[in-house]
């Protein structure tokens, strides 16, 4: 019984901790965002370029989709525990 309690409390701290990195991640993907639509429209005074904009963007945006699996599959890990 004890090492289901210390599974499930790993689980759950696995759990919150990628909930956080989705969250920073979230923040980060709409900052790259906001300055590719400032670069489009011309107010970007950064030396950065559209290309490295857009690679950082899809780069965050299939980061998150992992994290949000890993997230998905260690919910139902948990719930199996649980049962």
């Amino acid at each position: 019984m004890d090492q289901i309690n210390d599974a499930r409390r790993t689980l759950e701290t696995e759990g919150k901790e990628q909930r956080q990195r989705i969250e920073t991640l979230t923040y980060e993907l709409d900052l790259v965002q906001t300055q590719l639509k400032e670069y489009r429209s011309g107010k970007s005074t950064s030396d950065k370029s559209l290309t490295e904009y857009t690679f950082k963007c899809q780069s965050l945006q299939r980061e998150l989709e992992d994290k949000e699996q890993i997230i998905a599959k260690t919910t139902a890990l948990l719930d199996t525990t649980k049962a």
